[in-house]
């Protein structure tokens, strides 16, 4: 601290915050990165075997940090936002330019054993915490910042959400676990017979058996070879096959490829009952009034 600033009456002490080290993996088993927001490396031994890597396993130290880990609408599953700075964008370019989110897994581990060494080493359970986890929805990239959303597995896989008000549609995933309709019972596998890049459209071989055009719109495109997931915004039949327009599109799709369409829902009571014989399971309350009486009146 500096003369004038003991005077002053001001800290100048660098400030401390705690160490948090990143596992970011992919969900399918694919490739698994190690950061950590200390200013030396971080050592874990005993890292479950989930997060992959080696053990004892380094951590690389970054520009990374997350945000606070919010409780929205009482949902008691949290979401929060990762943070970091990267050297290479060519690397995400291609995942950005095409909105293509493969299934990423964030884990933030908080390290709470704490003396400030050349390398700080810690032992899993015994001197970690492991502060939350959760599956990238979306990600931003400003330059060389990219900022990542990330939501637990439990929430996208059931998607049950505890209601704040009532709503005519339906709050559940469609095939999760409230929902319960079999997404097998409701697709169909071909292979990719052209690709139409400039209007992103995929001709798919063959139909599904007395299925209409309807039934893929609002539902995923699955790229078998790569497991990237598309989403259908129409649909058509023509000449025995099946013809979609994405939202999205993929570089790895070739002609040849093998494809799974999923059925998609509007998540009103009318698909529920007609498309997927289901309504019994339906979340919504189709009976509610658009208009408040107690606002607008009886008609």
């Amino acid at each position: 601290m500096s003369k004038n600033a003991a005077i002053a009456g001001e800290d100048s002490r660098p400030a401390l915050r705690p160490c948090y080290c990143y596992a970011v993996r992919d969900a399918a088993g694919g490739s698994v990165f190690f950061l950590t927001n200390f200013d030396k490396d971080v050592v874990i031994s005993g890292l479950p075997a989930k997060w992959g890597g080696s053990d004892p396993q380094t951590f690389s130290s970054a520009s990374i940090d997350h945000g606070s880990i919010n409780r929205e609408q009482g949902i008691s599953e949290q979401s929060f936002q990762l943070r970091a700075r990267i050297h290479n964008v060519q690397d995400y370019s291609r995942y950005i330019l095409f909105g293509m989110i493969p299934k990423i897994e964030v884990g933030i581990i908080k390290v709470t054993s704490g003396a400030a060494v050349d390398e700080l080493t810690a032992a899993w359970g015994t001197d970690t915490l492991l502060v939350h986890s959760g599956i990238v929805t979306d990600f931003t990239v400003e330059g060389f910042e990219v900022q990542v959303g990330c939501v637990p597995q439990p929430f996208l896989t059931s998607h049950q959400v505890p209601r704040w008000r009532y709503t005519r549609t339906c709050n559940h995933q469609l095939y999760g676990a409230a929902c319960t309709v079999v997404a097998s019972s409701f697709e169909f596998s071909n292979s990719i017979l052209s690709l139409d890049e400039d209007n992103r459209q995929v001709t798919v071989s063959g139909q599904r058996v007395s299925t209409l055009a309807d039934h893929w719109r609002g539902g995923v495109l699955v790229h078998n070879p790569s497991g990237v997931r598309l989403t259908i915004f129409a649909a058509e039949l023509s000449g025995g096959n099946t013809i979609l327009s994405l939202h999205q599109w993929s570089p790895d799709m070739a002609a040849t490829d093998s494809v799974t369409l999923n059925a998609g829902c509007d998540h009103t009571s009318n698909t529920c009952e007609s498309k997927f014989s289901n309504l019994a399971n339906f979340g919504g309350f189709p009976m509610v009034p658009n208009k408040n009486p107690g606002l607008h009146g009886v008609d």
